[in-house]
């Protein structure tokens, strides 16, 4: 199991995302195919080095159209919500996560 202070990523430079990543690949496997969005993490050539070192398929969508991200898309309308409430309800949002795991 992940170390909970590792579950909440604070930068989101490619120096920090390929350990995560890395990270999650050790753990679970590597997948075949992993779509992200355009952020300057995930088109980094560092990024595309360790997704072709990795043997892994790496699909970005298309820029400026959420829809074809839409399964992620998906999980952050709810996943925002829950942050609001915790945070209307004077919770920390962050404990609330690591706790429910």
């Amino acid at each position: 199991m992940l170390d909970p202070k590792e579950k909440i990523v604070k930068s989101t430079s490619t120096s920090s995302t390929i350990p995560r990543l890395d990270r999650i690949f050790s753990t679970h496997g590597l997948p075949k195919k992993i779509i992200t969005d355009n952020g300057p993490p995930f088109t980094s050539y560092e990024i595309q080095k360790f997704m072709n070192d990795n043997k892994v398929h790496h699909r970005m969508i298309t820029p400026l159209w959420p829809e074809g991200n839409a399964e992620a898309e998906n999980f952050m309308k709810p996943w925002k919500k829950c942050i609001q409430a915790d945070h209307v309800d004077h919770k920390n949002w962050r404990k609330e996560i690591i706790n429910s795991y």
